[in-house]
């Protein structure tokens, strides 16, 4: 009986840490990647694009995932906060639906100079970025670390919370 507990409490203990191990290899990126993606028009943009001492919200998104349209409507809602932040909007889609998302959810964002909507044509964002799920939220500081990772519209607010740490 004692082998057998032993031997299970191993198994568990082998287990429980390969999973915490995996789970930890999947987190968020602490120092912003290098990454290229693109504008309309098929314009590159990559880090060396970003606007200097300024912090960055990239906002990874699916055109058709309703969190995200919540996400973005509530970023907009909270623009004033993010006003001195560079905000990057990035989806895998097509430029019909990226275009259809950003009219419909976008609000004030549409047409702010600090906002900059791009396409991941190549699946860049996932393999550099790492988030979990969308919508991926990563407030980066004004130097490039890694502020805050959210993936639940309903927390736009913690990184509202966050600008002034961030360097906005």
């Amino acid at each position: 009986m004692k082998k057998g507990l032993l031997s299970a409490s191993a198994l568990y203990a082998f287990l429980g840490c390969g999973l915490l191990l995996s789970h930890a290899s999947f987190g968020q990126t602490h120092v912003l990647p290098d990454f290229t993606f693109y504008r309309a028009g098929g314009h590159a943009f990559g880090r060396k694009d970003l606007v200097v001492g300024k912090p960055v919200l990239f906002v990874l998104f699916d055109p058709t995932c309703p969190h995200c349209q919540r996400a973005v409507r509530h970023i907009g809602e909270q623009y004033t906060a993010f006003r001195k932040a560079e905000i990057c909007l990035v989806s895998m889609e097509n430029w019909t639906a990226i275009n259809g998302f950003v009219a419909t959810y976008g609000g004030v964002l549409k047409g702010r100079p600090n906002v900059v909507v791009l396409r991941d044509s190549v699946g860049q964002f996932i393999g550099r970025f790492k988030p979990m799920k969308f919508p991926a939220m990563m407030l980066y500081s004004r130097d490039g670390k890694l502020v805050d990772y959210e993936d639940n519209e309903n927390t736009v607010f913690r990184l509202v919370k966050l600008m002034p740490a961030a360097g906005g």
